[in-house]
């Protein structure tokens, strides 16, 4: 069979409701917002966990090949951070899905590893820009043994806008960032934050004033159990 796209229910609602709208009457972006704006990139790498190997793909949209690709995969302990690292320059199909890299599952942890660590890969283009990012954990997060941490978070005010920027120690899965003021706009949210990794996320709205402060709150899915 053939697609010719994808069509998902529902994006927004005509008032204030609990709905499965992935932005809400206010504006405000769920997290289901975010997560289909990378995956219905114009160039957005896919993973697929099937008989214990990881199958990496390229999904374009593009007219033309890229093969100016580059695939990092990272295992990472929600611990420690990275522990291997495996690089390799891939291309990407015209208006296709194909997969780029294979690993045996065996070559990355071992299965006792599985509800401690995951894998992260992107692509980068030949400037090291960082055009698609996928986490893979190997089970639902109620299986994962996720560690206590607390997210440093320093924020830059300004008129319109502010600049947080976030830092852990270990794994802080599904990092949270809210603002009270609706509609604001975020560049990134719910994210997994890796151990040492340091992620900047602008947040705007013109009713945002550096002399406010706003407050910022984050939360991770740890904090609530």
């Amino acid at each position: 069979p053939y697609c010719m796209g994808a069509l998902y229910w529902q994006i927004n609602d005509d008032w204030p409701v609990v709905s499965w709208s992935s932005i809400d009457y206010y504006g405000n972006w769920k997290a289901q917002h975010y997560r289909m704006r990378d995956v219905l990139a114009p160039l957005a790498l896919g993973v697929e966990f099937k008989d214990n190997q990881l199958n990496y793909y390229t999904l374009s949209d593009f007219l033309i090949d890229r093969n100016d690709l580059q695939l990092t995969v990272q295992v990472v302990d929600f611990n420690k951070g990275v522990v291997k690292q495996f690089k390799e320059k891939v291309n990407a199909k015209a208006n296709s899905s194909n997969v780029v890299k294979t690993f045996n599952v065996e070559e990355l942890l071992s299965e006792a590893d599985k509800s401690n660590r995951m894998i992260r890969a992107w692509l980068t283009d030949s400037k090291g820009k960082k055009l698609s990012v996928k986490d893979h954990f190997f089970y639902w997060p109620n299986k994962l043994n996720l560690p206590q941490t607390t997210v440093q978070t320093s924020v830059k005010y300004a008129d319109g806008k502010y600049t947080v920027t976030l830092t852990s120690k270990k794994l802080a899965k599904d990092v949270f960032i809210e603002i009270p003021v609706m509609g604001a706009k975020f560049t990134d949210n719910f994210i997994d934050l890796l151990p040492g990794e340091k992620k900047v996320i602008e947040i705007t709205s013109p009713e945002l004033k550096a002399s406010a402060k706003t407050p910022v709150t984050v939360r991770h899915i740890r904090e609530t159990y």
